[in-house]
């Protein structure tokens, strides 16, 4: 019973590490890739930064520490001032997936570092996983970039009050794909793609180090 309440506190410990970690990493690359594509919208609205607490989104948080899969708030973007408005939207939709893949890379080498220091299982779990969570994040993120574009698709061919109804509100729109990603067998593919890209990322680490 000890070792259960143990491993769901480092659990815990480490999905809100994640949290306070992954997601303002997420919002600030959306901010910096947007700024530098030439839309200071993000800025404007105070976007272009690491504070936890302006990117945190309490629903995409309490989603994170249920399921494994969260959002933060969204960036507000014009990409009509995008130099280059086709390649902006695409740098831009990738900048939170890509980072997330990074901070995954960058807490494996630290997990392989902290070796040399200590052996605690305490701090390793919590590295480990929170890499694992940053790249089922980046995956859940493609995943439901994907979705969101089909789901739109589908809902511009209903008629306006149904649209309007459904756009007006954007969590109704994060839940319905949550829910879609849940309870198909997107999950079981995110959490395959995930392992495996962990597992490469690992190796790379150990071959270099």
């Amino acid at each position: 019973m000890f070792e259960n309440i143990k491993t769901d506190l480092f659990l815990l410990v480490a999905k809100a590490f994640v949290i306070f970690t992954a997601l303002p990493v997420h919002g600030f690359a959306s901010a910096w890739v947007a700024c530098k594509c030439g839309d200071d919208t993000p800025k404007q609205y105070g976007k272009l930064t690491l504070n936890p607490f302006v990117h945190l989104d309490l629903m995409g948080c309490i989603c994170m520490v249920l399921v494994g899969f969260g959002w933060g708030k969204p960036v507000e973007v014009n990409s009509r001032n995008f130099k280059n408005p086709k390649l902006g939207k695409i740098l831009f939709s990738l900048a939170s997936p890509v980072s997330s893949l990074l901070l995954a890379l960058i807490w494996i080498i630290i997990g392989r570092i902290l070796l040399i220091f200590t052996q605690s299982l305490a701090v390793h779990f919590i590295v480990d996983y929170s890499a694992l969570l940053n790249i089922g994040l980046a995956v859940f993120m493609l995943t439901f970039m994907i979705l969101s574009k089909l789901v739109v698709m589908i809902v511009k061919n209903l008629s306006p009050q149904t649209q309007y109804k459904f756009f007006s509100n954007p969590y109704m729109f994060y839940m319905i794909l949550l829910l879609i990603v849940w309870v198909t067998p997107f999950s079981g593919v995110i959490s395959a793609v995930a392992s495996g890209v962990y597992s490469f990322f690992h190796s790379i680490v150990y071959f270099i180090g």
